[in-house]
């Protein structure tokens, strides 16, 4: 079995991470993206967080910073 890692962030950092990458389908429709984003997690988080071993908040982190937790994680269990 494997180790599930939930990335979570708001959406407000979504929002930042997203607003030029013209390879979202999904924020690229009528529906402002805010709402796009919110009405996935609603629908999402709770699955997230129901099958997630452990979760990660990338808010404020750089990716490195992030993959370096997730080895350290792994190493230590």
């Amino acid at each position: 079995r494997g180790v599930v890692v939930y990335l979570e962030t708001t959406i407000e950092k979504q929002l930042a991470r997203t607003q030029r990458d013209k390879k979202r389908p999904l924020l690229h429709v009528e529906t402002p993206p805010r709402e796009v984003l919110e009405a996935l997690a609603n629908e999402r988080n709770p699955l997230y967080e129901e099958i997630a071993d452990v979760t990660i908040r990338t808010d404020d982190q750089s990716a490195k910073v992030v993959a370096n937790q997730i080895i350290h994680m792994l190493e230590s269990n």
